[in-house]
């Protein structure tokens, strides 16, 4: 899927960029730019998505006396709110 947004966005912002600036490097650079902006957004929601998940498997262990496992649980549910 974020192929296919990549696939549209990156041509569509060069073309734009070109008819703007009628400039090929400034194309150029703008669209390396905003590739480099979607890279980065990417990431972060992937990061976000692990951190989440490991958020919902701590909630589901049952708690068998174990001090530690019950603060980082804690600490999950304070990050959400």
């Amino acid at each position: 899927m974020f192929c296919h947004v990549l696939a549209v966005v990156l041509p569509v912002n060069a073309l734009g960029a070109y008819l703007l600036s009628h400039s090929i490097r400034a194309a150029i650079l703008k669209t390396l730019s905003c590739a480099l902006l979607l890279q980065a957004g990417y990431f972060g929601s992937v990061l976000f998505l692990i951190w989440r998940s490991g958020c919902a498997a701590r909630k589901t262990e049952l708690f068998d006396g174990d001090e530690e496992v019950r603060r980082q649980s804690q600490t999950c549910r304070e990050d959400e709110e």
